[in-house]
């Protein structure tokens, strides 16, 4: 049984982002995006953000997660290290290096996650809706989690 998360290209609001770590610096709204989590008969959508620091505000050279490819999903595994709580770590392969991808992308990007928002993004998927929402999110995550631990993250072009 695999855990299927989809990243649509489809638009669904907006949320903040920040140009600094923990609610800092300047913000803006930036557009959010329709992400469904499936297991078995049970889905549920939220929200993300899609967007960089370096899209909106110019700062660094950092690029959003690329889509993945047609054929191969990314895979993803729980990280709940720090003080950062619990987010999802995607990757091409969790043999080779669990903290990689390239995808459709040119450039081989590093610890790209599903986390909390709102945030200041370096290519990260923020779940938006507050911590309500992310609540929702986690919790529904773990329950999954109890039955399988295999989870595929298909991340559309936009």
């Amino acid at each position: 049984m695999i855990i299927y998360i989809i990243v649509t290209s489809e638009k669904v609001g907006r949320a903040r982002m920040y140009s600094k770590l923990g609610k800092q610096g300047e913000w803006k709204f930036v557009p959010t995006y329709k992400m469904t989590v499936r297991f078995k008969k049970k889905i549920l959508t939220f929200a993300v953000t899609r967007d960089t620091v370096t899209q909106i505000f110019g700062i660094g050279d950092y690029r959003e997660c690329p889509a993945s490819t047609h054929r191969q999903p990314f895979h993803s595994w729980v990280r709940e290290d720090n003080n950062r709580g619990f987010r999802l770590q995607l990757c091409e392969s969790l043999a080779e290096n669990p903290n990689t991808l390239i995808g459709r992308g040119t450039k081989i990007r590093s610890f790209i996650q599903i986390h909390r928002g709102p945030s200041k993004s370096l290519g990260c998927l923020a779940v938006a809706g507050g911590k309500k929402t992310y609540k929702e999110f986690e919790d529904t995550l773990k329950k999954f989690l109890k039955k399988s631990k295999d989870i595929r993250v298909t991340v559309q072009q936009r």
